[in-house]
């Protein structure tokens, strides 16, 4: 399974990843959740040993998070198993291991939900360079591809089952065409062979009329700069923060220069960090402003943002208090700013608070409710116990040249396949992820977050650009591959002309996760139904 994942290449491994496992657990052992908890550690650690960051410079507070997640997230995946194994002695193993694919895709679907939801390691993300493969997504989505991938391993474990009864001395040849010679097996072949060639096909389709100068021809434009200013994050919130701004500032009257026209900048997440209450808490954002106005160009720029309330109004849990003095209550939001040029400008400018946050990075996970374990964890570097933003929405692109809905989608946001989407069923002509990766730079991180970044682009139909710190920062198609990509680890900046795509909404843009959600009407109604018809005819005999 980890050889699977991106970046490495081998994705063909996963259609039978799980039959080991499969294997080891046949019989009835006592220690069989350990054999399931060892699996998915090694799948975990071997895709995610990245998160302790292991740079010169790592936080503590990161690089012990890194090994305790290491050690507690594979616990989640013996959900699946322990309903597998009470199915397994209820209905049988034969018909257990049919409803598995179920389990398995509604198990991914519920890890998506709530304060601890992480989609990270779906087994559909392995598929991403399968690009024919992979288009499927726009009807089935993320978790229709799981399905069919879990399928797969059950047919092939059901034929090596079905092999063992077959006649140990026979040649290699005699051995295969018998192998396929029992009826069941036949239709578990021909079943594989549905499952690998039926998306492959429309696949092909899908990419066959797909053409970025004929979208460019056909649709309206805009000319988007992608700023990537290459930040030190463990130092980023205590230099001086304005030479950081004059960083991204000096990178895109560079790219003026070389490319001509631009009509929106695009900086990272959080590259406006805590200048002054003025810029933070007002929005009036002085310099940033000017600059914007005299390219006449919109600016899209991640920021942290402050709120503060006035007297006897209602404060949230996760209020926080100026200089320690309790009559300066604040909130403090990983927001993202659109600054347009005057005189489309407007004030306060639109603003966008980050709706899904890193558990525990940058905040408590379920802190509503669990209000007296809001100041358990905290992150020293940066700010930690942000302010989970209510409300998704679009944010509008208005100068001179461009008018038009970008989805500004902020880091971790963009593994979450029905997030992002409600974006684009809200009329976004085009995908933005700001997002701040260097915590991991050199590691297969970035590179990963990019290949999730680029399944939303195709779940969607929609042209997605990536703004990262330190990389990967790029355009992305609507058939996940990339237009343009910017060398990593180095201050610089890349332009493209991305067409907007309006209306044209995509099987799963219309209906999210409708598949996981039937699947449980499945589960619910199929395995009582099962177990009852055991029951009876057990009791006929």
């Amino acid at each position: 399974m980890a050889l699977a994942f991106p970046p490495m290449p081998l994705f063909f491994l996963i259609f039978f990843a799980f039959i080991p496992l499969f294997t080891a657990l046949e019989k009835e052992r006592n220690y069989k959740y350990l054999l399931v908890y060892i699996a998915f550690f090694a799948y975990h650690a071997g895709t995610q040993w990245w998160i302790s960051s292991w740079q010169e410079h790592t936080d503590p507070y990161l690089f012990v998070s890194g090994i305790v997640v290491a050690i507690l997230h594979p616990l989640f995946f013996l959900a699946p198993f322990a309903v597998y194994f009470i199915l397994r002695k209820y209905i049988g193993q034969n018909i257990a291991l049919w409803f598995f694919p179920v389990v398995w895709t509604i198990f991914e679907w519920l890890h998506s939900l709530g304060d601890l939801g992480y989609t990270w390691l779906s087994i559909a993300h392995t598929q991403h360079t399968n690009i024919y493969w992979y288009q499927i997504l726009d009807i089935a989505g993320t978790y229709g591809c799981s399905l069919l991938i879990a399928f797969a391993n059950i047919l092939i474990y059901k034929i090596i089952i079905k092999a063992r009864t077959m006649p140990a001395n026979q040649s290699g040849r005699m051995y295969l065409r018998g192998l396929f010679r029992p009826l069941e097996n036949k239709i578990y072949a021909f079943l594989i062979y549905f499952i690998l060639m039926l998306p492959m096909v429309y696949g092909y389709m899908v990419i066959k009329d797909y053409d970025y100068d004929r979208d460019l021809a056909a649709h309206k434009y805009i000319n988007i700069g992608l700023i990537q200013p290459n930040i030190d994050p463990w130092h980023k919130w205590e230099k001086d923060n304005l030479q950081q701004i004059n960083t991204l500032i000096k990178l895109q009257d560079s790219l003026v220069k070389a490319m001509g026209r631009i009509n929106l900048f695009i900086w990272p997440e959080t590259a406006i960090p805590m200048l002054n209450m003025r810029i933070n808490t007002e929005l009036r954002f002085g310099s940033i402003q000017d600059n914007v106005n005299r390219h006449g160009t919109s600016l899209l720029a991640g920021m942290a943002q402050y709120k503060f309330f006035k007297p006897n109004e209602p404060l949230p849990v996760t209020v926080r208090y100026a200089s320690n003095d309790s009559s300066h209550p604040f909130c403090a939001y990983n927001a993202a700013v659109m600054l347009n040029p005057a005189p489309y400008s407007t004030y306060p400018p639109q603003t966008y608070h980050k709706g899904k946050l890193t558990p525990f990075a940058e905040g408590m996970p379920f802190v509503e409710q669990l209000t007296f374990a809001k100041d358990w964890v905290k992150w020293g570097v940066g700010i930690s116990s942000w302010t989970k933003g209510n409300r998704q929405y679009n944010l509008e692109v208005k100068n001179s040249d461009a008018h038009c809905a970008i989805a500004p989608v902020i880091c971790i946001e963009s593994i979450f396949p029905d997030f992002v989407r409600n974006f684009v069923d809200n009329g976004a002509q085009v995908m933005a992820v700001i997002t701040n990766d260097a915590w991991y730079d050199h590691t297969f991180g970035p590179e990963q977050h990019y290949v999730i970044a680029a399944t939303r682009a195709i779940e969607n139909r929609r042209y997605l650009a990536r703004c990262a710190n330190s990389g990967v920062t790029g355009f992305i198609s609507p058939i996940g591959t990339s237009l343009f990509r910017a060398d990593q680890y180095k201050p610089t900046a890349i332009a493209a002309s991305i067409p907007l795509i309006d209306g044209n909404k995509t099987f799963y843009t219309i209906h999210g996760d409708y598949l996981p959600k039937a699947l449980c009407l499945i589960m619910l109604a199929g395995v009582p139904a099962v177990y009852v018809r055991r029951k009876n005819t057990s009791h006929k005999k």
